[in-house]
């Protein structure tokens, strides 16, 4: 039954849908799509508040009612109205309960161990199949073998099985076909299709109770979207407005003028340090990212960050003297090999992902040529600092004829620089930061220049970018607080206060890029975020009060005589407190109130001392001393460790037993929290 549409039934379908308006802040740098429904419904908003208005204009102006009959009518369509409303909103729930989300469903690997070859081939067949693939199948040239050759317009992709006396993948070798010549597939490539597709047949033949149909379904998923990659990569080398086989290659020759750039910024990093491996964790603070070809995909990632939990499992993954370093280059202290195997199944890595997609409409092509980052304060490398990405752009037209034409649309192939790995999500960003992300990809996009000034430091009613980090509901709360306990008892326990800073935060995902010195400036803003981060996840935050963990009669059961006469008379004993309240806050970073475009360093703000990411802690001294003790902890990527710690005058002189490169090295062992108690355990208790 249709009804016209009345002021009950248009706010009703707003009413429908609860996930109509999303829970969270959105950003087009971390879920597109539902960052284009939400302008959407914003608009449909506008529009349902213009008709309501204009409605209600209409009802006053109009004369009152008499006809009994009519007013009877028109209550009656309105009970319709809402009892086909509360159905149809009845449905949508039962409906939205009981569909399954999105669920992968197992593989059915056979149980015959003979069948598995035939199953397997025939499984990797479909896949090249279904992504526009022509596959062909070879089972008698060479006996107790199977080969397969995927062939695209200019791709031809050769991968040959052993079947007795074990199914086992032998060898896959790839090369291109382009203007009447053929062309080689890197070692690498080769390699990493290698690793892809033996994967899945290492686990199809795994023993019978051991084998995860769930694990080898998604093994399959990734085989497929790797070759739709592929299939897209053919598909622009083959075209005639394409870059040929630098579609192909691009991977292969960045890498390599990349690992240059690593390879000197390392270097200046084991000088500073004088040693001759680079620790990893240093080199990633201090430095552009380390380049990792073929790592999760054709294209090229790069390891942005490490935690120091994640840090610590890898150095002792490279206990093996098998695994020996000494010829790479860079040398870190853990081998590229361990990084490259170990580092995706950690969850204190971060990974940012090149990747190239097919996009609807059309991406700025503003290029940024100005501005203060990327900063090279290691090692300048000026050269790649251009170096422009392989695009093509070319309507998409379905091969379906005429209608296909009317239904073209233009579309872009867009490089992305991608940040969620798997099924988690992308990374919790500060406003201030990731708007400084959409400056790097557009300068001179002024929508969103003056943002951050008119919400930084007002209440907004959304949760802070802290609250998106710690607070696993995503519900703003106006302070946490947590227990820090010393493990060696170095200090008494800490009390720690957080107070969340008034600055929304964004889930950043992926990012539009068209050449390096993007990537670079965007990795530069990235790991600050990282660092913060990491130190505030580092514990377990609770929002309000912490439990109190003894009764003041408890506490007065194990205080004797001698110490109650000790504090009677004034002589102040080593007296062990129950606590040691610290405050924490984060200082915004200073932005400029006006912006220009006279200067791009007036737009974004460069990495100097004053706007790099810090955490202020402060404390009261110990006793008898009535002050309070600061602590900044700064990063800073040019110090040696990429850290820097600055106290107050009075505790500075206090603290000779620890020196500045021993609370540096504190904070990138994963300490910053403990600075605090180390110097209230070290301060000398005087006596009066």
């Amino acid at each position: 039954m249709n009804l016209p549409p009345s002021m009950l039934s248009t706010i009703q379908s707003l009413q429908r849908d609860k996930d109509l308006f999303p829970s969270s802040s959105t950003h087009l740098f971390g879920n597109p799509e539902q960052a284009s429904s939400t302008i959407d419904v914003l608009q449909r908003l506008v529009n349902t508040g213009e008709e309501l208005n204009h409605s209600l204009t209409l009802y006053s102006l109009a004369s009152s009612i008499s006809n009994p009959k009519l007013s009877s009518l028109l209550r009656q369509q309105c009970q319709i109205s809402n009892s086909l409303h509360l159905s149809e909103q009845s449905r949508d729930f039962i409906l939205n309960t009981i569909r399954p989300k999105i669920t992968v469903y197992g593989e059915d690997i056979p149980l015959d161990p003979s069948a598995i070859p035939g199953w397997c081939v025939a499984r990797f067949e479909r896949w090249g199949s279904s992504v526009g693939l022509e596959v062909f199948r070879d089972e008698e040239s060479k006996p107790g073998r199977i080969l397969l050759v995927f062939g695209g317009k200019s791709l031809v992709l050769d991968v040959e099985f052993v079947v007795e006396p074990t199914f086992t993948l032998d060898h896959i070798k790839t090369s291109f076909a382009l203007n009447n010549d053929t062309h080689e597939g890197s070692e690498q490539w080769d390699a990493f299709l290698f690793r892809l597709f033996n994967s899945f047949v290492k686990e199809i033949q795994r023993p019978q109770f051991d084998a995860n149909p769930v694990q080898v379904a998604l093994l399959g998923l990734n085989v497929e979207e790797q070759l739709k990659r592929l299939v897209l990569l053919d598909k622009l080398a083959s075209s005639s407005d394409g870059g040929g086989i630098q579609w192909f290659t691009e991977t292969d020759s960045l890498s390599e003028k990349l690992l240059i750039v690593a390879v000197a910024e390392a270097s200046e990093i084991a000088k500073s340090l004088d040693s001759s491996a680079v620790p990893l964790d240093i080199f990633l603070q201090r430095c552009h990212g380390l380049p990792l070809p073929y790592l999760s995909n054709s294209f090229l990632s790069f390891l942005v960050h490490v935690s120091p939990a994640a840090y610590l499992q890898l150095l002792h993954s490279s206990t093996d003297p098998s695994l020996s370093n000494a010829s790479e280059k860079p040398s870190f202290d853990i081998p590229l090999q361990i990084i490259s195997s170990k580092a995706l199944q950690l969850t204190g890595c971060v990974f940012a992902t090149l990747s190239l997609q097919n996009t609807p409409g059309r991406v700025s092509e503003v290029v940024m040529t100005g501005g203060p980052r990327p900063a090279f304060g290691v090692s300048s490398q000026e050269g790649l600092l251009d170096h422009m990405f392989p695009h093509s752009k070319k309507p998409s037209l379905p091969e379906d004829g005429d209608l296909g034409l009317l239904a073209a649309r233009e579309t872009e192939n867009t490089w992305f620089l991608d940040f969620k790995q798997s099924d988690r999500q992308g990374l919790v960003m500060s406003q201030g930061r990731m708007h400084d992300i959409e400056v790097i990809v557009n300068p001179l996009n002024d929508s969103t220049l003056h943002v951050v000034s008119s919400l930084v430091g007002t209440k907004t009613g959304m949760a802070s970018w802290v609250d998106m980090l710690i607070n696993s509901s995503n519900s703003s709360a106006t302070s946490y607080s947590t227990l820090y306990n010393s493990p060696s008892d170095a200090h008494p326990p800490l009390r720690i206060h957080l107070s969340p800073p008034n600055e929304p935060g964004f889930i950043l995902e992926r990012v539009p890029v068209q050449n390096m010195k993007q990537v670079w400036a965007i990795l530069e803003v990235v790991r600050e975020q990282c660092w913060l981060n990491n130190t505030l996840s580092n514990v377990n935050w609770s929002s309000g009060g912490l439990p109190v963990e003894a009764s003041p009669d408890d506490i007065m059961d194990d205080v004797d005589e001698e110490e109650l006469q000790a504090i009677l008379s004034g002589v102040l004993r080593q007296i062990k407190p129950l606590h040691v309240p610290v405050t924490i806050t984060i200082p915004p970073p200073p932005r400029p109130a006006q912006q220009t475009f006279d200067d791009l360093s007036s737009i974004t703000p460069a990495p100097t001392p004053a706007n790099r990411p810090k955490l202020v802690m402060t404390s009261p001294e110990k006793p008898p001393s009535n002050g309070m003790i600061e602590v900044v902890v700064t990063y800073d990527e040019t110090k040696p460790k990429g850290v820097a710690v600055e106290l107050s005058s009075g505790v500075a002189s206090n603290a000779s037993n620890l020196s500045a490169d021993m609370m540096e090295e504190i904070v990138r062992r994963g300490g910053v929290l403990s600075l605090v108690g180390r110097l209230f355990g070290k301060a000398s208790y005087s006596r009066t």
